[in-house]
This record gives C-alpha cells, sequence and structure tokens, in this order.
C-alpha cells in the first residue's frame, strides 16, 4: 500500500511538471508571435514613410520639369519674335508703341509663365508673394513716371518755360505722340536701370517685407534667413530679369497710354496700416469664368488671393483681362468664413435683383393696363340718349310709302294668275290680218307713277314680303319671274 501511494505521488508530480512545461512554451511562442507583429509593423510604417517620401520627390520633381517647360516655351516664343522681326512682312502700323492685343498677349505670357519663373520658393506664401509681385510693378511706375517728368523738365528749360504751367501742360499734350512712338529708346532697358531698380530699391524693400512676415510655427529669425536667402536666388536668376524686362514693357503701355490705364496696387506700407488679413489682402471665390488662376488648375469655389488686379481703363476692364490668383487649399478658419459670407451676399444680391425685377415688371404691367384703360375710354362711343323727338310730316308721309309700298308687295297667286293670262294670249296674229303696233297690256298693279328719290330710298330700305324673303333662292326665282311678265308685250285685237 505503502508503494502504490509513493507511486501516485510520483505520478502526480510528472503530470505538474508536464504542465507547467506546456504553459512555459505556450507563453514562449506568444511572445515570439507578438515580437514578428511588431517587426512587421515597423516594417510597414517604415515602408509607409518611405512612400510619403518619395511621393514627396515626386511632387517636387514635376513641379521643376513643369518650370523647366514653361521656360522652354518662353525660348520658344523669344525665337518665333526673333524669325518674325527678320521676315519681310511687319504689322500694318509704323507705332513702336504696343497695341491693346499685344499688351493683353505679354499680360497673359506674364501671369501664365514669367511670374512662375521669378518667384518659384514663394508660391505656398501668398502673404510674401502678393507684396513682393506688386511691389516690383508699382516701382517700375514710378520709375518711368520720374524719367518722364525729367524729361520734360529739361525740354521746358531749354526752351524758357519751366515755369509756366500753361506751357508746361501743352508741351506734356504734344509730346504724348513721341513718347509713344519711341517708348522703347526713350526708356530704355538697360543693365544700369535693372540693377538700380533691383539692387538698390527692390531688395530693400522686400527685406521689410520678409521682417515684418510672421510665420506661428517656426521661429522668425530662422525663416528670415531662409528667405533672404531665396529672394537672393530669386533676383540673381535670367527668369528674374526676364520677368523684370516684361513689366518694364508692360509698364509703358500703362503709363503711356491715353486715356491712361491704372491698376489697384497697394504699397507694403499701406498693407501695414490696414488691420486684419481680410483688409491688407482680396480674398475672392475662385471661378474659371471670373479669374485666371497662376498656380495651376485648381478646384471651383476654393478661396483665392489677388496677386494682380486687371488693369482699368476709366470705369471698365482693360481687354476683358482678368484678376490674376493663387488658390488657397488650406487656408485659415477666418479666410473661409469670409469665402462663406461672400457667397451670402451673392444669394442675398440675386434675391434683391430678382424681386427689384419682379417689381418693375409689376409696375410696367400695371402702366401698361393704365394706358390700354386710357385709350379704350379714348376710343369708346358716347352713349346714345333716347330722346322722345316728335315726327314731323315728312317723317310721316315715309312711314305711309312703306306702308303702301309693303301692300303693293305681289303675291304668290297672283303671280300665277298672270302667267295663265300670258299663256292664253297668242304669240302672234293670223297672216290675213292687218298688223299693227303691238300694244303693250300691262297690269294696273304694276303701273305707278315715277317714285320720288325719299320713296326709291325708302324701298330699298324697306323689307321684302314674307313670301318671298324666306330663302335667297327664292326671291331671285321671283324677281326674275316678274320681269318677263313686265316686259313681254301683249297684243290684242283690235
Amino acid at each position: 500500500m505503502a508503494d502504490a501511494g509513493v507511486d501516485q505521488m510520483v505520478n502526480q508530480q510528472v503530470v505538474n511538471d508536464d504542465g507547467k512545461n506546456n504553459q512555459s512554451q505556450s507563453d514562449s511562442q506568444n511572445l515570439q508571435l507578438s515580437e514578428v507583429a511588431c517587426e512587421k509593423m515597423k516594417t510597414l510604417v517604415s515602408q509607409v514613410k518611405e512612400y510619403e517620401n518619395r511621393m514627396t520627390a515626386f511632387q517636387s520633381d514635376i513641379f521643376k520639369k513643369t518650370a523647366e517647360n514653361r521656360r522652354l516655351q518662353v525660348r520658344i516664343k523669344d525665337l518665333e519674335e526673333k524669325n518674325t522681326l527678320n521676315a519681310q512682312n511687319r504689322n500694318n502700323t509704323s507705332s513702336a508703341f504696343t497695341l491693346p492685343s499685344e499688351f493683353k498677349a505679354c499680360w497673359e505670357e506674364l501671369v501664365k509663365v514669367l511670374i512662375l519663373d521669378a518667384f518659384p520658393d514663394f508660391m505656398d506664401k501668398f502673404q510674401l508673394l502678393v507684396p513682393m509681385a506688386q511691389e516690383i510693378l508699382i516701382l517700375l511706375i514710378e520709375s518711368i513716371k520720374e524719367q518722364r517728368d525729367q524729361k520734360l523738365a529739361s525740354i521746358a528749360e531749354l526752351m524758357n518755360v519751366k515755369e509756366d504751367e500753361d506751357a508746361l501742360n501743352h508741351l506734356d499734350v504734344k509730346t504724348k505722340g513721341i513718347f509713344q512712338e519711341y517708348s522703347l529708346k526713350v526708356f530704355q532697358f538697360t543693365d544700369e536701370f535693372y540693377t538700380h531698380l533691383v539692387f538698390e530699391q527692390y531688395l530693400p524693400r522686400c527685406k521689410i517685407i520678409i521682417e515684418n512676415y510672421e510665420d506661428d510655427e517656426d521661429d522668425e529669425d530662422d525663416e528670415d534667413e531662409d528667405y533672404m536667402e531665396m529672394l537672393d536666388e530669386a533676383v540673381n536668376s535670367d527668369d528674374f530679369k526676364v520677368f523684370v524686362k516684361a513689366l518694364h514693357k508692360i509698364v509703358l503701355h500703362i503709363g503711356l497710354s491715353d486715356p491712361p490705364i491704372t491698376l489697384d496696387l497697394v504699397t507694403h506700407e499701406e498693407r501695414l496700416k490696414r488691420e486684419g488679413i481680410l483688409e491688407q489682402y482680396e480674398f475672392k471665390k475662385f471661378h474659371k469664368t471670373n479669374l485666371f488662376c497662376i498656380d495651376g488648375f485648381p478646384k471651383e469655389g476654393l478661396p483665392a488671393v489677388v496677386v494682380y488686379p486687371p488693369p482699368m481703363k476709366g470705369k471698365y476692364v482693360y481687354q476683358g483681362i482678368k484678376s490674376s490668383v493663387i488658390t488657397l487649399p488650406e487656408a485659415d478658419d477666418t479666410i473661409v468664413e469670409y469665402i462663406k459670407s461672400l457667397k451670402d451676399e451673392v444669394k442675398s444680391q440675386n434675391k434683391n435683383k430678382e424681386t427689384t425685377e419682379d417689381g418693375n415688371n409689376n409696375e410696367k404691367k400695371k402702366k401698361e393696363n393704365v394706358v390700354k384703360d386710357s385709350q379704350k375710354e379714348l376710343i369708346k362711343p358716347e352713349p346714345k340718349v333716347e330722346e322722345n323727338i316728335i315726327p314731323t310730316a315728312e317723317q310721316k308721309q315715309m312711314s305711309q310709302n312703306k306702308q303702301e309700298i309693303t301692300e303693293k308687295s305681289i303675291p304668290t297667286e297672283e303671280v300665277k294668275d298672270v302667267k295663265q293670262s300670258v299663256s292664253k294670249v297668242p304669240a302672234s296674229l293670223p297672216n290675213d290680218t292687218p298688223s299693227k303696233s303691238p300694244v303693250p297690256v300691262v297690269n294696273p298693279k304694276f303701273v305707278s307713277e315715277k317714285p320720288s328719290d325719299s320713296e326709291m330710298k325708302e324701298r330699298l330700305v324697306s323689307p321684302l314680303p314674307k313670301a318671298i324673303s324666306k330663302s335667297p333662292i327664292n326671291i331671285m326665282n321671283k324677281k326674275d319671274e316678274i320681269l318677263n311678265l313686265t316686259e313681254q308685250p301683249v297684243v290684242t285685237q283690235s
């Protein structure tokens, strides 16, 4: 018995040891599986990061390739222009001043290609791009105006009319055609002009713009240094010089045209005086029909900021040029809410227009109805006034004649009797009888004196007898029979 109990105890210990070993094995297997799963997750995360880096690299490569493609297009256009200059055919005008169609073509080239090449690193920062792009244009307009004033002052000094305002105004009017005709020679785009304009006037203003720019994500000093390096690279490139040269040609057309062309540009100093981003920049909802997007083909309805407003001639847009904008897919909440408020304003304006149009239509209809009623009243005949008129003697006689004529109307029975009497009379006499002139015999009922004019009128107006007036066919038949009876001569023997 003791040996059996010992065996049982030994067997139980062996079973317990086996269970512990199985649990340890299962735990080790679970740990291995979890380690494998973690390693797989790490590899997947690393692969996702690699794919993201590749996508960003691909996007940057695509942007560079598009910029290169546009540069090649600009070179192709330059070559085409050179070929046209070497050709024998010329424009239909001898003036060197750009035509409106040429101005529009230059503006489209500036907005589609040249501005992207001039500011490639600032397209995602509208708070830097808009003031930089507008400052260079403002500087060109100011410089050409100063040059023109200086040339006029020198001419007036040579003519000894420098202090005479009337003479200066007269000189200004007379020299406009000369300045337009020889604009490219009078206002030459030289290297000295470019260096003075860009490096001495433009860059200091851009430094102020970058210093005042605030970026909430990173430190301002680091960002300022990076943006200044980007700006130096952009200004020292050939693309920026091509951009400024195209702007120079456009500004000559703007400043020398008559009547003058205006652009609603804002200097950086004036922009800083305004409070809030909504007042400093002009935001709009993007639509292809109303706006032109500089940086590609965005979706409809995105918020957009105006880089270059359209040139205006008086109150009208010059050559139908649209506002040039860049879209803001990741705009702030304030800008998005402002765009939504613009939508509501447009809807309310449309509703007001509809209501005003409906009111105008109703007023027009009321006016038309009033005019029609007045015309009806004018055309409306006067109402007949029934009066108890006492008949005169002539009117009484006329009424009696009417009665007599109606009584003398021929009944159908008498007509039959006349036909029978006519049929019994021989048509001609025998040969032995002497011929005499025929004497017509007429029924005395049909004979009457010649009626007067008044009686004839009454007879024409008087109604026909009932026997004859039943149908128009009977009337015609009876009339023919009566006429035949009255016209046939009746011969009687002597």
